[in-house]
């Protein structure tokens, strides 16, 4: 038994000691970012201060944010003497900034907290952003034709924010009406083009046509959102099938390789290497990867 707690104190310890590494290496990208923006840090030490008074705290009373983010107190300091340093040298936030986070704050509670709840709190009309929260609670509700009147509306009122075409697109996708949502799609992408989330939906509502015509340009998309987002997953998955429609084995299996080993299932990764090696028409590229995940993984192909 002793052994046992020995290890397991052992572990708890290499494991904090990682936590606090991770935490002190955010604090300063963070302090880093803010400094290079000219953006003041004394929202991130005002938060600090009220973590570290949660140390006082019994501990069913401590929130769990604090308990999962240590040494509050140790790293305060750090705020303090940073915002010390940057007295006087800072410049207030951008208006188009406080409005981008305002609606980021907006859409969360529109997405998290009860629909009704949504609805009698964003009731004001001419408010854009209560229009967005309206129209996100309306289509959790499943009132499709509803949430679209209210989108359309603030489109109207604001047609270049790409992030309410691509909305629109989703309403669109859940009524099964894949062709009229990659329109939305196209839209959202030609105001903001290098989005990939935009660019992921607009490739599976291009899947989700079912014309071969599309798969051209919903391949071309998701590989735009892979590049964008290398470590999504959900984005192999998606071009994985794109290339499988259209008839690009090898390249769907070498993708659904890469999605396995992102996921840590080495096994998987090597049984689709493998079988992308196996239509003897897989292009240079592909052949290359498969082979160096065999190496990496498993025994080379032969």
């Amino acid at each position: 038994a002793g052994v046992l707690i020995g290890g397991q104190d052992q572990v708890n310890r290499k494991l904090m000691q990682t936590i606090r590494y991770d935490e002190a290496v955010a604090d300063e990208i963070g302090l880093s970012l803010l400094e290079k923006s000219g953006i003041s840090a004394n929202g991130l030490r005002d938060l600090m201060q009220r973590m570290a008074a949660q140390r006082a705290l019994p501990e069913n009373r401590q929130s769990r944010y604090y308990q999962t983010h240590p040494d509050a107190t140790e790293r305060l300091s750090i705020y303090l003497d940073h915002v010390s340093r940057q007295t006087g040298r800072t410049t207030p936030i951008r208006n188009e900034i406080l409005t981008l986070v305002d609606r980021l704050e907006t859409k969360m509670r529109a997405y998290i907290e009860p629909p009704q709840s949504v609805l009698k709190q964003f009731d004001e009309a001419g408010t854009r952003t209560h229009l967005y929260a309206k129209s996100i609670a309306l289509y959790r509700r499943g009132e499709l034709e509803a949430a679209m009147t209210v989108i359309d509306n603030l489109i109207r009122m604001t047609p270049q924010d790409a992030f309410f075409q691509e909305f629109r697109g989703d309403i669109l996708m859940s009524m099964a009406k894949p062709d009229a949502a990659a329109r939305a799609y196209e839209r959202a992408i030609s105001i903001r083009p290098d989005s990939p989330q935009i660019l992921l939906n607009y490739g599976r509502a291009l899947i989700a046509s079912g014309r071969a015509t599309d798969l051209t340009n919903a391949i071309h998309a998701l590989e735009k959102a892979r590049d964008g987002e290398p470590k999504w997953t959900f984005v192999y998955r998606q071009l994985a099938i794109a290339y499988g429609r259209a008839g690009q084995l090898a390249d769907a299996d070498i993708t659904l390789a890469d999605e396995a080993l992102m996921t840590g299932d080495t096994q998987r990764a090597i049984n689709m290497a493998k079988r992308s090696l196996s239509y003897g028409i897989a292009r240079d590229e592909v052949q290359n990867r498969a082979n160096d995940i065999l190496y990496r993984y498993g025994a080379p192909e032969q």
